[in-house]
């Protein structure tokens, strides 16, 4: 005969033997009368089901390429576009003579505006120079010795006629002017 070994239980699982529940309904204490036995009833393996797949077994899975729905065949396609190149030929062969003859008398008019504006641009040019050498006269009129256009009387260029015109560097013509007209107009003696 086997002797079974009688363990004493902590009283935290005697206390909680009496509110535990199975599945919703009070266990059927005339079967267990002893606590313990109701302990080790408790920490038996509980009943559960294998999950199975669905009487018929589980749908396929779909993995083919689902083409898009095409709504022209490549020949209707290349028919439409020769269709629309077509007509578009035609259009433009209908207005090709009068943009051509549009273009050209834009061209006239820029060819015949061109050299008055470069001659507007020189005069203006001209002009400012004559503005800076009246300024360096009444700046300078209270110098002894000092005549415009020379250094103190030396010319500056002994080669040249002195009737000529010498280009003078770009800072020396904006001279007399703000900082900010210079730097506005930095970029300008790039563009001609």
């Amino acid at each position: 005969m086997h002797r079974v070994l009688q363990i004493p239980l902590p009283s935290f699982f005697v206390s909680c033997l009496s509110s535990v529940r199975f599945e919703g309904h009070q266990p059927n204490h005339q079967f267990y009368q002893n606590k313990k036995d109701y302990f080790w009833r408790m920490s038996s393996s509980p009943s559960y089901k294998q999950d199975l797949p669905p009487p018929g077994g589980y749908s396929s899975i779909p993995f083919k390429r689902v083409p898009a729905k095409t709504f022209f065949s490549g020949w209707a396609l290349i028919g439409g576009y020769l269709g629309m190149t077509a007509g578009a030929a035609y259009l433009y062969f209908l207005n090709c003579k009068s943009v051509k003859a549009t273009e050209l008398e834009m061209k006239c008019a820029s060819f015949a505006l061109y050299p008055m504006l470069l001659a507007e641009r020189d005069r203006a040019y001209l002009k400012q120079l004559r503005k800076n050498r009246d300024e360096e006269t009444e700046l300078m009129k209270n110098v002894e010795g000092w005549k415009t256009g020379t250094w103190y009387g030396e010319p500056i260029f002994y080669t040249k006629d002195p009737d000529s015109l010498t280009d003078p560097m770009y800072a020396e013509f904006y001279v007399h002017c703000s900082y900010k007209d210079f730097m506005t107009r930095g970029g300008m003696m790039l563009m001609s």
